[in-house]
């Protein structure tokens, strides 16, 4: 099997993953920002923490399910967190140039925001943490 086809399949499975995590992170972003009127800010980085941890869970159950992590589960799940944290600065710098700067919509700025952040957040985990 070419090492291109086996990204292929994870890239895939982990937009699977992150579609259902980001479904979180939007539902609860439109909660938050929408119905509560809670600061784009706030509402995007409680959104994000939500996520993470689905995304945490089903990319273990799914994704990266046949790797085995070389460390402890909570200091796994510490690495997936910094690493997301790294992500969450992302965003919030995109959700900034978007939604101030730009002066875009918050629900599309969160949409623009969660694709390109995705990309990184596999990149980290498959390269740094699970090393596949």
């Amino acid at each position: 099997m070419w090492a291109g086809d086996k990204i292929s399949r994870q890239f895939t499975s982990y937009l699977f993953v992150g579609g259902g995590a980001a479904l979180v992170e939007w539902g609860t972003f439109a909660l938050l920002y929408l119905c509560l009127a809670l600061h784009y800010i706030g509402a995007t980085v409680i959104a994000f923490i939500l996520a993470t941890l689905v995304n945490f869970v089903l990319g273990k159950k799914i994704t990266f399910r046949k790797t085995q992590c070389k460390m402890p589960a909570h200091q796994e799940l510490t690495a997936v967190f910094l690493i997301s944290a790294v992500g969450l600065v992302w965003n919030m710098f995109f959700m900034f140039t978007l939604v101030t700067l730009l002066g875009w919509p918050g629900m599309m700025s969160k949409v623009m925001a969660t694709g390109l952040v995705l990309v990184w957040n596999f990149l980290m985990r498959k390269l740094f943490l699970y090393k596949i």
